[in-house]
């Protein structure tokens, strides 16, 4: 098995590819590098309340599925900051309470 130091990945290095339907309905890919992924853990970072800090015992929870870059964003946000992630179906919380009513209160 090969390792690598950490010197020889490129900030600009090419880590992914995410895929996505445009508005025509037509498949797309994004490449991600390393330093997009820093910079989306940063900006998710940035948004979370600095009031408390975030423990083991906390679980971020995110409505972007892990196939955008939002969503793998706030699961690195997590595992950076140690803690757990959990990802659910947003279409599911916008119908109202009777689903889903200890999330929506």
């Amino acid at each position: 098995m090969r390792h690598f130091s950490l010197s020889l990945i490129d900030p600009q290095d090419i880590v992914t590819v995410t895929f996505h339907t445009n508005a025509a309905g037509e498949l797309q890919g994004t490449q991600l590098t390393h330093e997009n992924f820093t910079a989306g853990v940063a900006a998710t970072r940035n948004l979370l309340p600095l009031s408390n800090a975030i423990s083991s015992l906390d679980t971020i929870v995110s409505a972007f599925s892990l196939s955008t870059s939002y969503g793998r964003a706030v699961a690195y946000t997590a595992i950076y900051e140690g803690t757990s992630f959990a990802t659910l179906d947003s279409t599911r919380l916008i119908t109202g309470p009777r689903k889903y009513p200890r999330i929506l209160q």
